[in-house]
């Protein structure tokens, strides 16, 4: 939807279902307006603000963050060194992953290669998983693999010759190995992190300084999960703006004007003045201290809670 007003132009935007308006700085003029008397919009968004209204608005309501996040990690040079990153507990659940894999009998190929027999059987196993969330959006079909084919890898298992579940993996030529989509069969979902394990040793054989687990909307609590954020975190992965490798991708100042359409918990990272992100962390009903510390991090400088 595109309005003029003042000769500035201001358009509403979908995001699988929240009604984003986007705003000229000029607007902030009448912010008031638009925050009190509109009803159709969730989200008032500025995108690439200067550092005036950044200033402005930082007793309105507005965090300024990256759109999108990039989650990455330096490839460690063993599993042992891998290990020596993460927590004891997160230790304890790849073992317990490895064991579960040896006594049932399920093994895992890796291809330096993507082979496209693989790639047909895996995609079925995709889609499958795409379809178990309410606003999963299937981003690959048939002609990703005619289309990126030579720069496709992929880590899959295998139980007697039944594929389970694959991360397809893109290589890019600044040194990122990207596990990108990933399907698994509903009953092995819990062997995501052993397919992530099996990821991170094929980007140390192949030479790939970078390996990353794809991108999210600097948004928790919506489309994706709060939980996808602590999983990341938990494997030892650091978020970078998407604009570090997609120049295009903003930097934006956002406000939830209406959380009824979230979750219990709506959690983003915003920028601060130091290199370390600040986290807001929004809650309906109780939030205790032990849910705000489990979104704390090394890159995290502190974490400030709002009820809904």
């Amino acid at each position: 939807m595109e309005i003029t007003r003042n000769n500035n132009h201001i358009r509403m935007e979908q995001f699988l279902g929240l009604a984003i308006l986007i705003l000229p700085e000029e607007e902030l003029e009448n912010l008031k307006q638009w925050t009190e008397t509109n009803k159709q919009f969730d989200i008032i968004q500025i995108n690439n603000p200067t550092r005036e209204a950044i200033t402005r608005t930082q007793t309105q309501g507005f965090i300024y963050k990256p759109q999108f996040l990039f989650w990455t990690m330096d490839t460690p040079q063993s599993e042992e060194e891998y290990f020596s990153l993460i927590g004891c507990g997160q230790r304890k659940n790849f073992r317990v992953a490895i064991d579960y894999c040896r006594q049932a009998k399920i093994v895992s190929v890796q291809e330096r290669e993507l082979k496209k027999g693989s790639f047909e059987q895996w995609l079925p196993l995709y889609r499958q998983t795409i379809a178990q969330f309410d606003m999963g959006t299937c981003l690959v079909d048939e002609s990703k693999y005619e289309r990126d084919g030579p720069l496709l890898s992929g880590v899959f298992i295998f139980k007697n010759q039944e594929m389970l579940g694959g991360n397809i993996i893109q290589r890019y030529e600044d040194g990122r190995f990207v596990a990108r989509f990933r399907g698994v069969h509903r009953e092995y979902r819990h062997l995501s992190r052993f397919l992530d394990l099996k990821s991170i040793e094929l980007a140390r054989q192949m030479g790939y300084p970078k390996f990353c687990l794809g991108t999210d909307p600097n948004l928790y609590g919506y489309h994706v999960s709060p939980g996808i954020y602590l999983y990341k975190k938990h494997l030892g992965l650091r978020p970078e703006p998407k604009r570090n490798y997609e120049p295009q991708s903003p930097d934006i100042l956002e406000r939830i004007i209406h959380f009824d359409k979230f979750g219990d918990l709506v959690f983003r990272l915003a920028y601060m003045q130091s290199e370390k992100y600040e986290g807001i962390l929004h809650f309906r009903g109780e939030c205790r201290p032990t849910t705000v510390a489990e979104f704390k991090s090394p890159y995290i400088n502190s974490v400030r809670t709002f009820t809904m």
